[in-house]
């Protein structure tokens, strides 16, 4: 699902969705998520049951240095991987399939760099993360991130690294009061 049309479709129906930040940047995707909003409320589908999942790269490491150090190399391997895998759409004709060409020249052109201006991924340190995660939590509204730690041939070290400092330093941070 690459289109306005496409996340009308599912809030109409009441489907879920999950979106890729980096892939179209967040303007666009914003655009998208709200129009999926109001499709499920208008369908009569009841507010605030609409989840959001989005797809962020994961890195946290104790200095900005070091993040960026780490995630480098596996940003990159990712992308390239993931550039091979897609680049066949940029060929589909099919109306439904319009924008993939697009989507494929976005990934393309996706760089550690673009994914941190962007705000397309969790990638710094404890401090850094909390204020990209709120950054992500106010341009969609409620989300369910799916982080990606494993991308790119992170080893069991690092995943680890990162899983218990966005549990020990990320995660209090947006836990709800009861």
């Amino acid at each position: 699902m690459a289109s306005i049309e496409s996340f009308v479709w599912a809030g109409r129906r009441g489907y879920h969705v999950m979106i890729v930040p980096y892939v179209g940047g967040i303007e666009k995707v914003r655009g998208m998520v709200q129009a999926y909003r109001q499709a499920w409320r208008d369908a009569g589908h009841p507010p605030g049951r609409e989840q959001v999942q989005t797809s962020l790269h994961c890195y946290v490491a104790e200095t900005h240095a070091k993040a960026v150090e780490g995630a480098r190399p596996r940003v990159e391997r990712y992308i390239e991987v993931f550039g091979e895998a897609v680049s066949s759409w940029a060929s589909l004709q099919a109306a439904q399939y319009a924008d993939y060409g697009k989507i494929v020249q976005s990934i393309a052109r996706t760089t550690l760099e673009s994914m941190l201006e962007g705000h397309q991924a969790l990638i710094g340190t404890p401090e850094e993360v909390v204020e990209q995660l709120a950054y992500q939590v106010e341009a969609f509204g409620e989300i369910e991130p799916s982080m990606q730690i494993n991308f790119g041939g992170i080893g069991d070290e690092e995943a680890m690294r990162t899983l218990e400092l966005f549990a020990d330093r990320v995660m209090p941070k947006f836990s709800r009061q009861a």
